[in-house]
């Protein structure tokens, strides 16, 4: 989850640096891919935390009942 955040970070830094009339580092292929990687990470990190949930409410399913 913190990569997601750090990619995000330096993603809205580009396009700050582009909007206040500085040199962007990263061009706009460079912009999609960064996107795209921390949308990645976001979507696998959110899907294996939602997998320990279910497992934990299993158990504790199996155990109260």
């Amino acid at each position: 989850m913190y990569l997601t955040i750090i990619l995000l970070v330096i993603f809205f830094t580009n396009v700050l640096m582009g909007t206040l009339g500085g040199q962007p580092f990263l061009g706009d292929v460079g912009e999609m891919l960064l996107l795209l990687v921390a949308s990645i990470i976001f979507t696998i990190t959110i899907l294996k935390h939602e997998r320990v949930e279910r497992i934990e409410r299993n158990k504790s399913n199996v155990n109260g009942a």
